[in-house]
C-alpha cells in the first residue's frame, strides 16, 4: 500500500512539473496583433462579401457557385 502511494505521488508530481514546464516555456508567447482599424476591417470584410460572389448568370460560374455550396453543405451534415 506504501509503495502505491508514493508511487501515485510521484505521478502527480511529474505531471505538475510537466505543466509547470509548458507554462514557463508559453508565458511570453502572444497571438497575433490585429493593427488595422475596426472601419478597415470592416471594409475588408464588406469587400470580400461582394466581392467573392462569382456572376451567377454565367452557367460555368453558377456550377462552380452550387458545387461550392454542396460541398460546404455536406460538411456540415444538412
Amino acid at each position: 500500500m506504501k509503495h502505491k502511494t508514493i508511487k501515485i505521488i510521484g505521478i502527480v508530481a511529474a505531471c505538475v512539473v510537466a505543466l509547470g514546464l509548458i507554462w514557463a516555456l508559453t508565458k511570453n508567447v502572444h497571438g497575433p496583433q490585429e493593427t488595422r482599424s475596426w472601419q478597415e476591417q470592416d471594409e475588408s470584410i464588406r469587400d470580400t462579401m461582394t466581392k467573392s460572389l462569382p456572376d451567377l448568370s454565367d452557367p460555368e460560374a453558377m456550377g462552380q457557385f452550387k458545387s461550392t455550396a454542396n460541398m460546404i453543405e455536406g460538411t456540415v451534415g444538412y
